[in-house]
């Protein structure tokens, strides 16, 4: 009798540590199913931002966007109106015509030596 007992205890014991992982077996299923469903979610929100960094960059680089204007210097990069307005002058040739060839405006010119020092002209600014 006392074999049957001990028999019918560890047949009880085993159905219950059975039980026991049976449960801890379908909790982690559960666990395993929401992991995927965030991970899932996690995917599509890092697509979505990942397109939105792309349009951003790309809103940013049109924005930026520079012209090569390439010369007897090194290239120089200029912003688009700027090569808007280079491509509108060679277009159209303007400043090339016969009068502005001959009367070209100077930048700067070399003051000579009695000269340095002083103001063009001076009675804008007070002086004889």
């Amino acid at each position: 009798m006392k074999q049957l007992s001990d028999l019918f205890t560890s047949v009880f014991t085993l159905a219950h540590r059975l039980d026991r992982m049976e449960r801890a077996q379908t909790e982690q299923q559960r666990e395993l199913k929401e992991l995927a469903a965030l991970g899932s979610r996690l995917a599509s929100e890092l697509a979505r931002t990942n397109d939105e960094l792309k349009r951003a960059a790309e809103r940013e680089a049109a924005a930026r966007e520079k012209f090569q204007a390439v010369g007897q210097e090194p290239t120089l990069e200029v912003r688009p109106a700027v090569a808007a307005t280079i491509k509108r002058r060679v277009a159209t040739r303007t400043g090339q015509d016969a009068y502005a060839e001959a009367h070209r405006i100077l930048v700067e010119e070399e003051k000579s030596g009695g000269e340095r020092g002083t103001t063009l002209p001076p009675e804008a600014f007070g002086q004889p």
